[in-house]
């Protein structure tokens, strides 16, 4: 994973659950969220991520396309993925590209390229497609025998080549050149994430729409189209969403707890300490303050 972000957009405390399986050439994650949230992920250009939900509350859009049941989704793209759902369970498999090519190559007997900078969507209703589904969640149920010193599970070589020969089968028997969408002349993943290069790099102070918007070469209506379909909120909302996200990780870390709510307020560039905590208050259900003394409590 090259680079990773989260906002929490709905009210709710930011419940997450997680279990990573890693093999040499293949990772499999399952994750599940409480609130709605919005998140952004771009991987290392030799992997390929193939991504699908389990279940969700209301609507699940993946690269600004709305989910259907049984439908897994293919990135590739050196603009990442971006996916905005509530009460989501998820399973994500990512797969080294050369080893997946390799693998394509040996079961057809000829050349194949694998999928670049596109996105594409397969159904899991077919038999390989089951096939994918089942292997993963056997290897899901059987990784707690394999722990790893960082927390996460060993994958054996055997049940990793199982599951890339059934992604592979996968890919040959749909047709994976074939786009679900067309981007246009505008790449709405790339223009987000331009934006979001010159809002990291005016940290802490907020950057402004006209900032946005020269950053990331469109005009507010553009840019505004583009957030709301990859992120389902105007770039605004979801920078200030981000920044909350951001003040509630900092309120609630173990290692290093900031000495008081307005050192993280000013930090993130929130100004205005009443207007902050008025803001968190509505996402959290609780005030800066009370988080931060109860995370205080905890560690003492």
């Amino acid at each position: 994973m090259l680079e990773q972000e989260m906002a929490q957009l709905g009210r709710g405390d930011a419940s997450f659950e997680s279990i990573m399986v890693c093999g040499r050439d293949c990772v499999v994650h399952e994750m599940q969220f409480g609130p709605r949230y919005a998140a952004h992920l771009v991987i290392d250009p030799t992997w390929c991520m193939f991504f699908t939900p389990f279940t969700w509350r209301g609507d699940f859009v993946f690269n600004g396309r709305e989910v259907r049941r049984n439908e897994l989704m293919i990135s590739c793209g050196s603009d990442g993925y971006a996916t905005v759902g509530q009460e989501r369970h998820t399973l994500a498999i990512g797969l080294r590209r050369a080893r997946l090519q390799a693998a394509c190559e040996s079961l057809s007997g000829s050349v194949h390229a694998t999928p670049c900078d596109l996105d594409h969507r397969l159904t899991l209703a077919s038999p390989m497609g089951r096939a994918v589904r089942a292997t993963a969640l056997e290897i899901l149920r059987g990784s707690a025998e394999r722990i790893l010193p960082n927390g996460r599970y060993a994958l054996p070589e055997a049940a990793e080549a199982e599951l890339i020969t059934a992604m592979a089968l996968l890919l040959m028997e749909q047709n994976v050149w074939t786009t679900f969408r067309d981007p246009g002349t505008v790449n709405p993943m790339a223009v987000v994430r331009r934006a979001k290069r010159m809002i990291d790099a005016r940290n802490p102070q907020p950057a402004t729409l006209a900032d946005l918007c020269a950053a990331s070469g469109v005009g507010k209506a553009w840019l505004h189209k583009c957030f709301v379909e990859v992120h389902g909120t105007s770039p605004m909302n979801y920078l200030r969403a981000q920044r909350l996200t951001f003040a509630r990780q900092r309120l609630l870390d173990t290692v290093d707890p900031p000495r008081s709510v307005k050192d993280v307020s000013l930090s993130l560039g929130f100004a205005n300490g009443g207007r902050f905590a008025a803001a968190y208050a509505a996402i959290y259900g609780e005030t800066p303050t009370a988080t931060l003394a109860r995370n205080l409590a905890r560690l003492a």
